[in-house]
């Protein structure tokens, strides 16, 4: 269990911002930050149903994870792109790690602070099992004030609960 939080923390952090709340994540200039729990539902053409994550997001969040990603042994990123617009943004990024390259480019958009969509595109070279590409869509909505027993950065996906901070601290430190 715990590699495969790993895995999971590690490909978020990949994606650049990309993935789980890119949304949440994209700067404060643009899209909103807005404090609390925040439920993602996210869809792709190889899985038979949506998965649902449930994360405690605080204000310093955005700042954390990028400066994280940056961190990360054995990651490379030679794009990280991330062009605000009016209602939205859209995101883009190139990243190395093991020999392989994870391109991605998410459009995001966000109708008001308590709601986003967002459609992530990837192409991993070489394929990972077989898959050389990923569409997926993420739905976001503000769900409230973060409920006892979940702080900053808490996360909750398919019943598992982990802490992205102390994930992507593991990683980033992580030989």
């Amino acid at each position: 269990m715990r590699k495969a939080a790993y895995n999971l923390c590690k490909a978020l952090v990949i994606l650049g911002i990309a993935g789980a709340g890119a949304a949440l994540a994209a700067g404060p200039a643009g899209l909103s930050q807005k404090p609390g729990l925040w439920q993602l539902q996210q869809s792709m053409a190889r899985m038979p149903r949506p998965v649902v994550t449930r994360i405690c997001v605080d204000a310093s969040m955005t700042d954390r994870l990028v400066d994280a990603s940056q961190h990360m042994k054995g990651v490379s990123c030679s794009k990280r792109d991330i062009r605000l617009r009016p209602g939205g943004a859209t995101v883009d990024s190139v990243c190395s790690m093991s020999g392989r390259t994870i391109s991605t480019h998410a459009e995001i958009n966000q109708p008001s602070p308590n709601a986003f969509h967002e459609t992530v595109s990837s192409t991993m070279t070489p394929a990972i099992a077989g898959h050389g590409s990923s569409n997926s869509a993420i739905d976001g909505a503000w769900q409230g004030a973060c409920p006892a027993g979940m702080k900053a950065g808490d996360m909750i996906v398919n019943g598992m609960k982990m802490n992205m901070y102390d994930m992507t601290a593991a990683v980033a430190h992580h030989p």
